[in-house]
């Protein structure tokens, strides 16, 4: 090639990569000096962005048998299937893998979640009141494909009306904490047993076990499991401890003793787990807090998802929320409750808050005074965070507001007509502590 002024001009970039902009590469000046060893310039391209998994809803619509209405109150599983057996395996060595929370149907008689494309199962556990459980109680497979993501897939299920109500039954939780800092943890895994043999203790293996009840759970935001399951005494066992933390011995919580008396409001117990060698430093004065939603139905205490909140904090001097005009409080987010009635707001500093309800569950009335607080994060409950209780009257009822953990009523010291702990519609509460 002549002495001269050269250019090189990209017109195709490799697959995968981006054309550049500008995508000429020059001037490159070709002497009798350098003509030997040539003259060179180097081009970077930059790789595509990759595009993320294709989704689509996965759907149940549960119905009457016989006159095909939908019907609320079944409590639903997703799995999903993953070790390559036909059909839904719910223990054993390799299981398939359960997706999400347990789901209620709603008013329209359905349960969505919406996943990766895929082949799923959904297994009820629960019949509505007054119907049988179905048998087999596992509805699918659906297959999800990049070709129906966008619409989605659905299954109906079935049920028939019992001649008489089947068992009364009461949630089994259990709520994972870091031991130091009291933080809700995401990402164990759990496995529910009830005391079947009449040793006291759980016993998982041997000629006489215990009886497992459903699938693994893996703990979610709010760091829960729960079930169903009629009254009767139950274990949680950790299998896998989240993430930086240890398995904790014995991994062995219970019992928890679920009564005709306690049904309604279920039986918990707490697991600690202890962060592994090299854990970050303690939280301290003047760390960040929490503040967790827990949305219930007034009449029996039962979690309601789909609620609405808001949280505002407290940032013109002005006694109450205020949320238009020149001088308003700060909104810093918003949540929706989800199967297990909760929803929660972290990396909140020190100071007061209100939450105002913005939507109810179908069914439910939006309380006259939507607003609860102010709730109080200080240094003193930064490391355990504040819970607070909020109750809905279903539709047609009397409207009354939520109720701290420990039942107390709402003070003087709050929002002017807010619904706070107590109930009716008075003062709202100082929530200072859990």
């Amino acid at each position: 090639m002549a002495t001269g002024t050269y250019y090189w001009r990209e017109t195709a970039a490799p697959d995968g990569y981006e054309l550049p902009d500008p995508n000429v590469f020059g001037p490159l000046e070709l002497t009798e000096d350098n003509a030997a060893g040539g003259v060179q310039v180097e081009a970077r391209n930059t790789p595509e962005d990759e595009p993320g998994p294709v989704t689509g809803q996965v759907q149940v619509l549960k119905t009457d048998a016989e006159t095909g209405d939908a019907l609320a109150g079944a409590e639903f599983e997703l799995w999903e299937e993953t070790n390559g057996v036909d059909g839904l395996q719910t223990d054993g060595a390799d299981p398939d893998t359960q997706v999400g929370d347990v789901c209620t149907t709603d008013t329209d008689g359905e349960c969505a979640q919406t996943v990766a494309t895929g082949t799923y199962y959904w297994r009820e556990t629960a019949a509505p009141d007054g119907y049988e459980l179905p048998d087999p109680d596992v509805f699918g497979p659906l297959v999800l494909t990049e070709d129906n993501a966008a619409g989605g897939v659905q299954v109906e299920a079935r049920n028939t009306a019992g001649d008489e109500p089947g068992p009364e039954t009461g949630q089994v939780r259990i709520r994972k904490i870091d031991a130091e800092s009291g933080a809700v943890l995401p990402g164990a895994v759990f496995e529910l047993w009830e005391e079947t043999n009449g040793v006291q203790g759980l016993q998982t293996d041997g000629d006489d076990p215990d009886t497992r009840i459903g699938g693994t759970c893996v703990t979610g935001v709010l760091g829960r499991c729960a079930r169903t399951v009629e009254a009767g005494t139950y274990y949680w066992r950790e299998t896998a401890a989240p993430d930086g933390y240890e398995l904790p011995d014995p991994n062995v919580f219970g019992p928890l003793v679920l009564t005709e008396g306690n049904r309604e409001g279920g039986v918990q117990v707490e697991a600690e787990n202890t962060a592994e060698d090299e854990p970050g430093p303690p939280p301290g004065p003047g760390d960040e807090g929490s503040i967790e939603v827990e949305k219930t139905d007034a009449g029996n205490g039962q979690p309601l998802a789909g609620a609405e909140f808001e949280l505002w904090e407290e940032t013109n001097g002005l006694a109450g929320l205020q949320t238009s005009g020149d001088n308003a409080d700060t909104l810093t987010g918003d949540c929706t409750t989800g199967a297990s009635g909760g929803c929660l707001f972290e990396d909140l500093e020190p100071g007061s808050y209100y939450l105002r309800e913005t939507a109810v569950p179908e069914g439910y009335e939006l309380p006259a005074d939507p607003v609860t607080g102010p709730v109080r994060v200080t240094e003193a409950n930064a490391e355990d965070g504040v819970t607070v209780r909020i109750d809905n009257e279903r539709e047609g009822d009397d409207g009354h507001g939520g109720y701290g953990d420990d039942g107390d009523q709402g003070g003087d010291d709050g929002h002017d007509g807010g619904s706070g702990y107590g109930s009716g519609s008075g003062a709202g509460s100082d929530y200072g502590t859990k």
